[in-house]
């Protein structure tokens, strides 16, 4: 039997573990640094994440650095008397700026202020506006981070075959370990104790295969346990709506719809669809039928690492140009730090008025920070409409040959080599006295 345990509303109850009278009200996380490292200052402490898997930033800057985080600090206390609003005076003219509010968004919710129409996305502004008694705080991912370690560290010792899906999911694998039978008693009592341990609620299902165990704790939140046996599968998808199930996108729902499928049991009599879509299509086919060997990973290499940020709109190129800089460099110090070699560039624009601008390109070559950036500025300034309203930048890179062996090129091999020789000695000054303790313009 395979298990999905996930954290309820995990960025919430994390916040709630440091201040619990916060249970009974509603509570929104909001993304709070997004201009923090466009900020002229150094980053004395900048916390390196290598796991991957979903709201698993590349870097994690202490908490203690942040601006809008020291400033809530003093508002925490106000809170822990009483106060509602979860910003004293001057932290909140800070946080909820009405030049900044706007592109603030949601990133998590309690189920008390997802029950009045707050969702993930939801910009702050609105969200107040559905719920005027609303306590929004700042994101803390140091805290959630090792929040999330520490009980990836316990459940290595409950649970034989462990994967981390995300920063708040994990699959087990209990062949061997548990009796089918024995599933629902198991899983409960693995929910009792990480209660009790972390004071943290999660919300498990099992099943005999992978992804609709990851299906059924769905159906078993909040705090719920929900197990489906082999004989059950069907039964339990017959009626579930295409877009439930993980890899039914709006692509494929459409397609499906086309030919009368609204519910995954009803997928069974189309299986043929499935097929013309290759490899892929098999694969779903299989894993919403459980017929499939879905091993459980017990680590995952990182597949692509990215940063990006959204910021007051910006009307000058040379301002948009000087954030795709700051993005770069801070991009270049955690693929530094890990050691990667990427060959796949994206490269991604918002602005007013426009659809997302965006490119990728493959380029072989020896990586380092003097190539990225000027590959960097190159194509964000090809990117950057007429009359400019940009108010976000994507940077991300994939293609590593750590996972797939490539033949670099050599016509530029030793150059490349020398522009890597100095990056990696900026980045060992920059590990020692901040990422903005070095500096130069492309």
């Amino acid at each position: 039997m395979y298990i999905h345990i996930d954290l309820d509303c995990f960025f919430v109850s994390c916040e709630r573990i440091k201040y619990p009278f916060l249970q009974d009200h509603p509570v929104v996380v909001v993304n709070s640094a997004d201009n923090t490292i466009f900020l002229d200052k150094k980053f004395k402490k900048v916390h390196h994440n290598q796991k991957s898997g979903s709201f698993m930033p590349n870097l994690i800057y202490d908490k203690f650095d942040t601006h809008e985080f020291h400033y809530s600090q003093s508002s925490h206390s106000a809170l822990n008397k009483g106060c509602r609003c979860c910003f004293c005076d001057f932290a909140k003219k800070r946080f909820f700026d009405p030049k900044t509010k706007k592109y603030k968004v949601v990133v998590a919710k309690s189920y008390d202020a997802k029950a009045l129409g707050i969702a993930t996305g939801t910009k702050l502004d609105e969200a107040f506006l559905l719920c005027p008694n609303l306590i929004a705080l700042p994101q803390d991912y140091l805290f959630y981070y090792e929040k999330s370690n520490e009980l990836k560290n316990y459940l290595q010792t409950q649970i034989p075959k462990l994967e981390q899906y995300s920063i708040d999911e994990f699959f087990g694998d209990l062949s061997g370990w548990v009796e089918p039978k024995d599933t629902k008693e198991f899983i409960q009592t693995l929910q009792h104790n990480i209660k009790q341990k972390f004071n943290l609620p999660v919300s498990i299902g099992a099943s005999s295969g992978k992804w609709i165990a990851k299906l059924a704790t769905s159906f078993a939140k909040p705090y719920g346990t929900k197990v489906v046996h082999a004989n059950q599968v069907q039964s339990f998808i017959n009626p579930i709506k295409i877009e439930k199930f993980p890899g039914i996108g709006k692509a494929y729902a459409k397609k499906l719809r086309n030919r009368g499928v609204y519910t995954l049991g009803q997928t069974k009599s189309v299986q043929g669809l499935f097929d013309s879509w290759g490899k892929h299509g098999k694969e779903l086919f299989a894993r919403i039928h459980a017929e499939n060997q879905t091993f459980v990973k017990r680590s995952n290499s990182r597949q692509s690492v990215g940063i990006s940020r959204v910021f007051e709109t910006t009307y000058s190129k040379e301002e948009i140009l000087h954030k795709a800089s700051i993005l770069a460099m801070h991009l270049c110090f955690s693929l530094n730090n890990m050691g990667l070699q990427p060959t796949l560039f994206s490269f991604k624009i918002k602005s007013n008025g426009y659809a997302s601008i965006k490119k990728t390109l493959r380029i072989e070559r020896v990586f380092s920070e003097y190539m990225y950036k000027k590959l960097c500025k190159e194509v964000i300034e090809e990117l950057i409409p007429q009359n400019p309203q940009v108010y976000f930048i994507s940077l991300s890179v994939s293609g590593f040959t750590q996972n797939k062996p490539k033949t670099l090129s050599l016509l530029e091999y030793d150059k490349d080599l020398r522009y890597k020789k100095i990056g990696n000695s900026l980045h060992a000054i920059r590990q020692k006295y901040g990422l903005s303790a070095i500096k130069y313009a492309m």
